[in-house]
């Protein structure tokens, strides 16, 4: 995915979210869990106007980059969901999504 997709707004809540998951690294567990939900929800912004844009982008040169931005932070977002389900925290998780996450910023 090329660097100009996203930017802006969209870039500088993928870079919040990332900074809130490495706050949760070393909290405790109901701050933990706190960070990583307000982490998700900003990867849900993003992931949501990702898809305005790819509808929007539809036929032109930038549809297939939106696409590839969205895969990722789909990606990023079962990751997320990863870190509290099935029932159990999994803080190794966190990291692997912090990694995803960083993919879509580069």
């Amino acid at each position: 995915m090329s660097p100009a997709v996203l930017e802006g707004r969209l870039l500088e809540d993928c870079r919040q979210a990332i900074d809130l998951l490495d706050a949760s690294k070393t909290a405790p567990v109901e701050q933990m869990i706190e960070l990583v939900d307000a982490a998700e929800r900003k990867v849900v912004e993003v992931r949501d106007e990702i898809i305005l844009r790819l509808r929007a982008s539809e036929g032109s040169g930038d549809h297939g980059s939106w696409r590839a931005a969205l895969d990722r932070v789909n990606a990023t977002l079962s990751g997320l969901a990863s870190v509290e389900y099935p029932g159990e925290l999994e803080r190794a998780n966190v990291d692997m999504v912090r990694r995803s996450l960083q993919q879509v910023v580069r």
